[in-house]
């Protein structure tokens, strides 16, 4: 659950923030966050795809969080828009209040580079609650939470995106969240090299 009651923040999507030719949109409001307003939600459209990408880093830094910490925490996902995927290179932590339900007065401060939050739930799942959907969904384009259930190892995500597609429509997506090992630059850079490795005749 997010405490966004002492969570007076200006963060603002950069212009770079683009999902290729399906913008993320414009930061609800950079005086207060808006609460109570909602996007119309499709189930489907043939635009949608792509996923959530941790890059080693990325991911290796968010184990280690929910190692480190049995209580919530918040941090700012630093990374890119490539095509219809959403690639998280870093994770930023602000200053913050947690506890083991809740994460309040978290610093204001996001670093360039931010282009949503992913706050955790320590074990009690990979869900979004009503006041997750109130403060902080409705004023990230891209928010995701993280859990450890009780006896498990691994980590499991949700996400939550809005992005507008060229109909014009708002939609409100789950992405996929997974690490990432070879990242698309990787394979961008296979592909180029490809050529230079030829069959043998």
């Amino acid at each position: 659950m997010f405490s966004g009651y002492d969570y007076d923040d200006e963060y603002g999507i950069p212009q770079y923030s683009r999902l290729g030719q399906m913008p993320l949109l414009e930061q609800m409001d950079k005086a207060a966050w808006i609460v109570d307003e909602k996007d119309p939600e499709y189930e489907s459209c043939p635009y949608l795809g792509g996923a959530i990408h941790l890059t080693p880093l990325a991911f290796t830094k968010v184990t280690a969080l929910m190692d480190r910490f049995d209580k919530e925490w918040l941090a700012y996902l630093i990374g890119s828009c490539q095509g219809s995927d959403i690639v998280v290179e870093d994770l930023f932590i602000p200053e913050q209040i947690s506890s083991a339900a809740a994460v309040s007065d978290v610093e204001d401060s996001p670093p360039e580079g931010s282009i949503g939050v992913m706050h955790s739930h320590v074990s009690m799942g990979a869900f979004f609650s009503g006041t997750d959907d109130k403060f902080i969904n409705s004023n990230h384009n891209v928010s995701v939470v993280v859990s450890r259930p009780k006896g498990k190892s691994d980590l499991v995500f949700k996400s939550h995106v809005r992005r507008v597609v060229s109909c014009g429509a708002t939609m409100i997506i789950t992405m996929p969240v997974q690490p990432t090992l070879v990242t698309p630059e990787v394979r961008n850079w296979v592909e180029e090299c490809s050529v230079r490795v030829k069959d043998f005749t």
